[in-house]
């Protein structure tokens, strides 16, 4: 980093971590030209495509306060969000309140994405981006100012806007300066930790209880296997030295995607086959494969059987569910697939809601923060001063309410770290 510092942002291509090297330049600097040079093509090339570099630039803005990156923010959406995000920081780390009409530095047009998953339409989520914007100003200026802004000023402002005003951006404004007085945690001064709002693959775990492969009760002897893909179940039967039975199931099946989204519906198809004949007490040969996902409150199953049939020696199945967003007890969801009459054949993948950690960045200190240029955006409470551990419970919320924004930022920075 010192050689960064000292010759310039090409050093940070030496560095273990290039994005947290340039990032933590660009904040030293108190300039985003770092984070431009390393994005920009170089012989028509460029190492870092554009949401990396919106990614890196919304975090710059968020350490420095420097609005006037703003605007190289290519994507709209996520420009929208640092807009958001910056209020939200400006009043917990200096006790600066957005002043009336701060948020008309909104884009809005928005590109329509499929991966967002989003239900409303373009222009449904322009208008209600703006709305929580606007709550968001008006409990801030409440907090600041200690009046009632939410009742009194936003259902004016919205009517102004939309020729109505809406009940629900009044009580969340209302949350907003609940939630803020609430709140006890400290801004943290290094780093942040988002979420992604999907859960990923931590463990595969394949006959966890370590139950035996091989069985023996009198003349029948069971055989078994399991692996993440595949079970298997063979059981012959001696009676008096004589062979009475031998037979034999098997289901193949292609495991759960590592990575889960909340409403995605995902099925997971497989195989199976059955052979041999019902001699003795063996029974009709045949087997099944049972997928169980849980989440918090929610058990389910869904099986499929397959059974001998010499006209139709193979049969195909998919079981289909819809990923939940509410975890195990423990945090985590689960997945198990299960096999018939096959103790081992027992296989759970198991996943965790995914975090961004941040880049480490650290903070710009407030004696450092521009203010005139603040001023344009910003105003300060005369003698009001802002309780700053209070204060991050406003982070927190806006977090959440733009968490599809920071997802794309996981996705930019995870895949180049």
């Amino acid at each position: 980093m010192q050689a960064a510092r000292q010759n310039g942002w090409k050093e940070c291509l030496k560095a273990p971590n290039v994005l947290n090297c340039i990032g933590t330049l660009s904040v030293d600097m108190r300039s985003p030209q770092p984070i431009l040079e390393l994005t920009a093509p170089s012989d028509g090339i460029a190492i870092y495509d554009e949401e990396v570099r919106d990614a890196l630039l919304v975090l710059y803005v968020q350490m420095t306060l420097d609005t006037s990156a703003w605007d190289l923010i290519k994507d709209n959406r996520m420009r929208d969000g640092s807009v958001i995000m910056t209020a939200a920081a400006a009043y917990g780390r200096a006790g600066l309140v957005p002043k009336r009409g701060y948020c008309t530095n909104l884009y809005g047009d928005y590109t329509y994405d499929p991966s967002q998953n989003i239900e409303e339409t373009v222009e449904e989520e322009i208008s209600s981006q703006a709305d929580f914007c606007n709550s968001m100003i008006s409990a801030l200026r409440q907090l600041g100012y200690d009046n009632d802004e939410c009742e009194k000023v936003l259902p004016k402002m919205l009517e102004d806007m939309h020729g109505y005003g809406t009940q629900d951006s009044v009580d969340n404004c209302k949350n907003f300066v609940k939630d803020m007085k609430k709140a006890m945690a400290e801004i943290e001064k290094r780093g942040h930790k988002i979420s992604a709002d999907r859960w990923v693959l931590q463990e595969t775990q394949v006959n966890p209880y370590k139950r035996p492969m091989t069985s023996q009760v009198g003349g029948v002897v069971k055989t078994l296997e399991a692996s993440e893909g595949r079970f298997y179940s063979n059981t012959i039967e001696h009676r008096m030295g004589a062979l009475l039975g031998d037979v034999t199931w098997e289901s193949m099946f292609i495991a759960p995607p590592k990575v889960l989204v909340p409403g995605q519906e995902v099925v997971i198809q497989g195989a199976g086959t059955a052979k041999g004949a019902p001699w003795g007490g063996i029974g009709r040969p045949g087997g099944g494969i049972t997928i169980q996902y849980r989440g918090e409150g929610m058990v389910s199953d869904k099986s499929a059987y397959f059974k001998f049939d010499e006209k139709n020696p193979e049969v195909r199945f998919n079981v289909s569910f819809v990923v939940s967003n509410k975890p195990n007890l423990n945090g985590k969801y689960q997945i198990k697939a299960s096999g018939s009459r096959c103790g081992p054949c027992d296989v759970r993948w198991i996943y965790e809601m995914d975090e961004l950690e941040m880049p480490d960045l650290e903070l710009v200190s407030e004696e450092d923060l521009d203010m005139e240029e603040l001023s344009t955006h910003f105003e300060k409470p005369k003698e009001k001063a802002v309780d700053t551990k209070k204060s991050s419970g406003i982070i927190s919320r806006v977090k959440g309410f733009v968490g599809n924004i920071f997802s794309r930022i996981r996705s930019a920075i995870s895949s180049m770290i």
